[in-house]
């Protein structure tokens, strides 16, 4: 329907198109401004993954969000595996891994988990299907485990190594819904690298908040942008808490 709207306006919605800023008009949600140009809107909802608390800050909101460096790699064993193998997840060892059309795909969800330097948190807005530099030296003490449980990746070659930004929040859970008391601003980001996990909760949660719905599906609160308050004007503290959510899930198996 958008972009129905914003052909009708001169206004080609396109890969490349980008939006630079939400225009507000009386409280409420007036009109995007994008680099094809202006389209007008009454409902906006956010999902810019790593750029969405660089958008919102241009309207003096601040998302709790920042990007992480999170990595894996994929191996070939001497063996080629097959593609009924199952996936893993060791919460002791903090490392997952799958199936890679043959080779196995082997990641971690670390401990002091590296934060982006840009700003708000997000690389350049020319990022996009760019990845970060290789880092063993954060990543070593994870692939020994993995080597532990699986002794054929001891001589198995590692094919790439893939770190690439993901979003995350102090309490890993996503931000979804209603943010900044903007009529017609709605927020669904920083999915913790869940995202295919958290979509069908994610469209409940942002449908009935559009819908206003008396009975939503979910329970919006654990999910709310606002939750942590002021502290996301906290860089410092919102830097150092992101650090620590990529192993928070694991960790909190055994506390």
């Amino acid at each position: 329907a958008y972009a129905k709207a914003a052909r009708r306006r001169g206004v080609t919605i396109s890969e490349g198109c980008s939006v630079t800023d939400i225009e507000l008009r009386n409280g409420r949600v007036a009109g995007l401004k994008t680099t094809n140009g202006d389209l007008a809107v009454d409902t906006v909802v956010v999902c810019c993954g790593l750029w969405s608390r660089r958008l919102l800050s241009k309207l003096g909101l601040l998302l709790p969000q920042w990007g992480c460096e999170h990595f894996y790699v994929i191996a070939r064993t001497n063996k080629r595996l097959d593609r009924s193998t199952p996936s893993f997840v060791s919460p002791d060892a903090a490392v997952y891994g799958r199936e890679e059309v043959g080779d196995l795909l082997f990641g971690c969800f670390d401990d002091n988990a590296i934060t982006l330097t840009g700003p708000h948190g997000a690389p350049p807005d020319d990022f996009s299907f760019s990845l970060l530099d290789d880092n063993w030296n954060q990543f070593a003490p994870y692939a020994e485990q993995a080597a532990w449980l699986f002794p054929s990746l001891q001589t198995a070659e590692i094919r790439r190594f893939v770190n690439g930004p993901e979003t995350f929040t102090p309490d890993g859970e996503p931000l979804l819904g209603a943010y900044g008391n903007i009529e017609g601003l709605h927020v669904a980001s920083a999915m913790n690298s869940g995202g295919v996990t958290y979509s069908a909760l994610a469209g409940h949660v942002i449908t009935d908040a559009i819908l206003e719905s008396p009975t939503p599906k979910f329970d919006p609160a654990p999910y709310a942008p606002d939750r942590f308050a002021t502290r996301a004007c906290d860089e410092v503290w919102l830097r150092e808490a992101v650090s620590q959510a990529p192993s928070s899930h694991y960790r909190s198996l055994y506390d």
